[in-house]
Formats: C-alpha cells, structure tokens, sequence
C-alpha cells in the first residue's frame, strides 16, 4: 500500500513549492542577496558534509547544509543543477544528490563541460 502510493504522495508534495511562491516571501530571495563565492574551500566543505550527511540519512543535517549552500550565488549554469540537488536532498536521494554535488562543483570550478 504504502509503496503504490510513495510516487503520488511525493509530485503532491513538491507541487507545494511552486502553489506557495511569493506567499510569506517564499522563493522571493532576489540573487542580489545571496552571498559571492568567495572561498571555494568553504563551499566544498559545506558540499561534503551534505554528502556525508545525506549517506547517513541524518534529515535535520541534509537541510541545514542544503540551506547554507542556497545563500550563495551561483553561476546560471548550475541553477537547475540546484534545483534538483534541492529536491534530491528532500526526497533523501542519495546517488542523485551525489552527482549533482559533483556536477555543480565542477560548474563552480569552471569546467563547463558538464553542461
């Protein structure tokens, strides 16, 4: 029961995100108020400790992490590669997340051949 439900409870539960944009300022952080990247081996740290995290299926952690990692301001090309790591990181999907880790540091980095 609880399996041929999972995939109809988890598209409700992300259609959230989008239903309550702009609602309370949610999804409203201009990039303007994210921080520069300044450090590259901070955000590296912040990366590992979410895979470490994520591996170890430690929630609480995966969000904080996820949460600090989002105040930063990004190349466009890694926005989508976000986005997804974002809902990787809430649905507890370890491999995923752990590709889009790899992805977004090498976008970072400035190895656009991933795109």
């Amino acid at each position: 029961m609880i399996d041929s439900m999972h995939g109809i409870f988890m598209a409700a539960w992300n259609s959230y995100q989008d239903k309550i944009k702009g609602v309370f300022g949610i999804g409203e952080e201009s990039e303007m108020e994210k921080l520069p990247i300044e450090d590259f081996s901070i955000i590296l740290a912040r990366f590992e400790i979410l895979k470490s995290a994520l591996e170890d299926f430690d929630v609480d952690s995966a969000d904080e992490q996820m949460a600090e990692l989002l105040k930063y301001r990004y190349p466009e090309e890694a926005g989508e590669k976000l986005r997804r790591l974002q809902a990787a990181v809430a649905d507890l999907d370890v491999e995923p997340a752990k590709e889009l880790v790899g992805g977004i540091l090498r976008i970072v980095q400035g190895d656009y051949s991933v795109l």
